[in-house]
């Protein structure tokens, strides 16, 4: 087994601004209806670092040295930071929209984080492929 390639910390800084509006009607005692308008700048701020590689596995015969296997298996890891700042009305804000300003800026994972997170798929397929070969050796 090696690895036949990986990539860690591969970093995607995005920004998206939405300008939000909201109206409400209200019906006040007097039977008049008022509308009441919201509205606010919303800044969405998104983090991500992608991991990822394939590992080569590899049976050989002994014997014969002759290539009875031969796999690449992929893994991948998506780490997301996502917060948000607006200006305005606070009531302009979604539900969702108002949860994300209340997060923060993440410091990134450490590269031997994401490195074991990435590999975690691979050691999954490969713990399958290794018990398929040699179940018809039991």
């Amino acid at each position: 087994m090696e690895f036949f390639d990986f990539s860690v910390g591969n970093l995607t800084r995005t920004v998206n601004e939405e300008n939000l509006i909201k109206k409400f009607r209200l019906n006040e005692k007097t039977a008049l209806i008022k509308e009441v308008v919201y509205t606010a700048k919303l800044k969405t701020y998104t983090n991500e670092v992608v991991s990822g590689g394939r590992l080569n596995f590899r049976v050989i015969d002994f014997n014969t040295n002759d290539l009875m296997r031969n796999n690449l298996i992929p893994g991948s890891f998506t780490w997301v930071n996502q917060y948000a700042i607006f200006a305005g009305d606070k009531e302009a804000l979604s539900k969702q929209q108002l949860q994300l300003t209340q997060k923060q800026a993440m410091p990134l994972p450490p590269e031997q984080d994401l490195f074991i997170e990435f590999t975690k798929p691979i050691y999954d397929q490969l713990v399958n492929q290794i018990d398929q070969f040699f179940r018809k050796y039991k």
